[in-house]
């Protein structure tokens, strides 16, 4: 067949058995099927070798430790003070800082007692922004302190308890809500 241009009309014919006479030994062995197959379902194919079985074991060692340090890791957070647990969250919405103080006690713990907080507000660089102290009897029942702040890039908030003569400080991040 000719054309007006003066070109000839090219006509292909497809021929695998054509095409695999000249071909190298390995792409004749995978078109027939000889090749070993992968195996067949997720968990075969991770421990199909001696690599992927080690690998998987990796795997799993490195999740159980990172599981049991998250879990036992110090948590600043959270702090006993004169058998009283404290713990401290803070979160930011609306461009105000919440922040909340969980107080459980033990039988050892005093009702009544004076709880004397001390916030210090801290920026990205650490720097204190802003501060509130005041003071807060004590009941035995769980409890929760809270205040609030208007939020000047506020990234963490320290908190300075004091009850009776103890003291410790308690440090928690802000999350954004």
């Amino acid at each position: 067949m000719e054309h007006n241009d003066g070109k000839e009309n090219l006509t292909f014919h497809y021929s695998r058995e054509e095409r695999l006479l000249d071909a190298p030994l390995i792409v004749k062995k995978a078109y027939s099927g000889e090749l070993p197959q992968p195996p067949r379902g997720f968990f075969k194919a991770l421990v199909h070798t001696k690599g992927s079985r080690f690998m998987l074991i990796a795997l799993a060692f490195t999740l159980v430790i990172t599981t049991v340090i998250i879990m036992t890791g110090p948590q600043d957070h959270i702090v006993s003070l004169s058998g009283i647990k404290f713990t401290m969250t803070a979160f930011s919405f609306n461009e105000s800082i919440y922040i909340s103080l969980k107080t459980e006690g033990s039988s050892e713990a005093a009702e009544g007692e004076l709880i004397h907080l001390s916030f210090s507000f801290k920026d990205k660089d650490g720097i204190e922004v802003q501060k509130q102290e005041f003071s807060q009897a004590y009941s035995k029942k769980s409890d929760f302190i809270r205040t609030t702040v208007t939020d000047y890039d506020i990234l963490s908030v320290q908190c300075t308890l004091t009850v009776g003569t103890q003291s410790e400080t308690i440090v928690c991040k802000v999350e954004e809500k």
